[in-house]
């Protein structure tokens, strides 16, 4: 099969044996889910399983796409984690190097197959990983990192502590025996694409330049779009031109389409990337935005359509069904949900491109005010982030009165044409 690839005017056929092995390597539900969109696709020209190396911390992870895959009858590998004694966790830096040597060992066993060619991949920020990709190197596989979400490189470092002079240490020991040791060439690094990784497909030239200017090497990077957006295109078109889908669609949701549709998509402020707040707070929290939402839209004219996020429990939300409140779960197709959504509101959220990519209104909250929503606006193309109660309420009512003014400007800019087929290219070139 042969595949074209156009990258800065250049031209490369590149001619792939179909029965290759290409492993996709996601993190938790929500960037598998992301890969799964890519398989229709890649299964034409690949033989295309899942990798899984549980964070010893993040277990629930591993075992919940364990679990899906299975359902789905999708081929995965597991690599484990060396569980080591706590004796020997008390000794620095002894540990993170006993699990790196166990990693090696697996990793090399792993890639002990002359078929597998590529390795995909969303974070290559763990030495762990890196050390998969330098062995992958040594062997010619191929490694690549897709952008899924958008990403807070410039605000990734500000709710981080200053590091203190025993961290500095015990970095300086790691990384040296990680050289020296395991020959591994790898240093620490917080920015997504400055790792070991050969090839960084991202969203669109803000991420490029976001990426680039953040220290990644710019012959790593690749504007190749988000599947998302093809995703949004679609349903969007499909929905609004036929008829049958779209009550289909409606029936499957339960959308009453005579009432206001409000979506709330949740951001897990107490589990995965940040942990500020504790269950009963998020669901505290989340209960609040509803009550003022309720202050301007009561029951009988609005519907509030709330979908979690992946890395959730929706049992957590259980009590707020019992105020006009729908619950989604994590495999809700989040496009066909804001279709029928009059308004969306969410926090700081890769699915934030999707009501933008359909033209919806939008409302984007930081009501926690959090460091990293500044600086990300550039990400939505949004005027800026509501950190205001009163100004939240304000624009709920500009909104029923139908004065809402449009939160994002110039969003064209954020969206890249026919993404699908421009990863498969990237993909099949690299």
């Amino acid at each position: 099969m042969t595949h074209i690839y156009k990258s800065t005017g250049m031209t490369k056929k590149i001619n792939v044996q179909k029965g290759e092995k290409l492993v996709l390597l996601p993190h938790y539900i929500g960037s598998l889910k992301y890969f799964e969109k890519l398989l229709p696709t890649l299964k034409d020209t690949y033989r295309v399983q899942f990798l899984f190396i549980p964070r010893t911390e993040k277990e629930h992870f591993a075992k919940e796409m364990i679990e899906y895959s299975t359902a789905k009858g999708y081929p995965y590998s597991l690599i484990t984690r060396l569980r080591v004694p706590l004796w020997v966790k008390r000794i620095p830096v002894l540990a993170d190097i006993l699990i790196l040597l166990d990693g090696r060992r697996k990793f090399r066993r792993f890639l002990d197959d002359s078929q597998l060619q590529k390795i995909i991949c969303v974070n290559d920020k763990s030495p762990y990983l890196n050390l998969l990709f330098w062995e992958a190197k040594k062997r010619g596989v191929q490694t690549l990192l897709l952008q899924w979400a958008t990403s807070t490189v410039k605000g990734e470092d500000k709710n981080t502590k200053p590091t203190s002079l025993r961290a500095k240490v015990y970095d300086g020991l790691f990384y040296f025996l990680l050289k020296h040791l395991l020959q591994c060439p790898y240093r620490k690094n917080r920015t997504v694409g400055r790792g070991l990784i050969e090839n960084f497909g991202v969203f669109n030239q803000q991420s490029y330049d976001t990426f680039r200017n953040a220290g990644v090497p710019e012959e790593k990077l690749t504007i190749v779009g988000s599947a998302d957006f093809d995703r949004a295109y679609q349903t969007l078109a499909l929905l609004t031109k036929n008829v049958g889908a779209r009550n289909a669609a409606a029936e499957d949701y339960a959308i009453d389409t005579k009432k206001t549709n409000i979506a709330i998509f949740s951001t897990p402020f107490y589990t995965k990337d940040i942990t500020i707040l504790s269950k009963q707070e998020q669901l505290a929290y989340f209960s609040h935005i509803i009550d003022i939402i309720r202050s301007v839209f009561s029951e009988s004219e609005a519907d509030i359509l709330f979908k979690i996020h992946p890395a959730e429990d929706i049992t957590l939300y259980g009590p707020l069904s019992h105020r006009g409140v729908k619950l989604y779960d994590k495999h809700t197709e989040n496009e066909k949900l804001i279709f029928f959504a009059h308004l969306y509101i969410c926090h700081h959220s890769t699915t934030n491109l999707i009501p933008i990519a359909m033209g919806k209104d939008v409302i984007l909250l930081n009501l926690l005010k959090l460091k990293l929503a500044k600086g990300i606006e550039e990400c939505f193309s949004i005027k800026k982030f509501i950190d205001d109660e009163r100004e939240f309420r304000q624009l709920l009512a500009d909104f029923k009165r139908g004065t809402l003014h449009k939160q994002y400007e110039n969003p064209e800019r954020l969206f890249t044409e026919n993404s699908l087929a421009n990863i498969m290219s990237w993909i099949s070139y690299h």
